[in-house]
């Protein structure tokens, strides 16, 4: 079980996820980036925008949470503190046996650049990575909001599932690279 008790562990182990999907999709031509498993499923560049979309929302919401924290007094008072061990590992091992569809607000529209997608989901990194102290100072163990597969997730947990969403469809994205050929 991998269970992470400070907002550097769970940084470093996202990023681990991001240099995986990017060293995977990073030197793809357009032609492989439009390639299919099956005529209705998603080209490697309609998984990487969803991705970038998926990412978003998700910044957003980390955002409004520790937002509400720390008007709720939920900051400590040393910054870079450990917390109680967090997981998704239960959310992981359920993903790997479920098949799920995005809802329609996270589904990629087409017609999007890898690159695009790409460097948009580098900019949300950035913010996330900018928003270090703020993750720190805060306790988020209370900050939740429910996904709408798994439940009520806190803060911390959503982090975590930034790098599991990638690290899922990255093997779809090699499934969909090795079947498409």
């Amino acid at each position: 079980m991998m269970a992470y008790e400070s907002v550097e562990e769970m940084l470093d182990s996202i990023d681990e996820s991001r240099n995986r999907l990017l060293a995977r999709v990073g030197n793809l031509n357009e032609a492989e980036s439009e390639m299919r498993a099956a005529p209705d499923a998603w080209s490697v560049a309609e998984i990487m925008e969803h991705l970038s979309i998926s990412e978003d929302g998700v910044m957003k919401l980390i955002g409004m949470m520790l937002t509400k924290a720390e008007a709720g007094g939920g900051s400590a008072k040393e910054p870079a503190r450990r917390f109680a061990p967090v997981s998704i590992d239960h959310f992981t091992e359920r993903s790997l046996k479920e098949k799920y569809e995005a809802p329609e607000f996270i589904r990629p529209r087409g017609g999007v650049a890898l690159a695009d997608s790409i460097a948009k989901m580098q900019q949300i990194r950035a913010t996330l990575h900018g928003m270090r102290p703020r993750l720190e100072a805060a306790d988020l163990t209370n900050a939740r909001y429910p996904h709408p597969i798994f439940g009520p997730l806190n803060a911390y947990q959503w982090i975590l599932f930034l790098g599991a969403h990638e690290e899922r469809h990255l093997r779809q994205i090699e499934t969909t690279l090795s079947e498409a050929r």
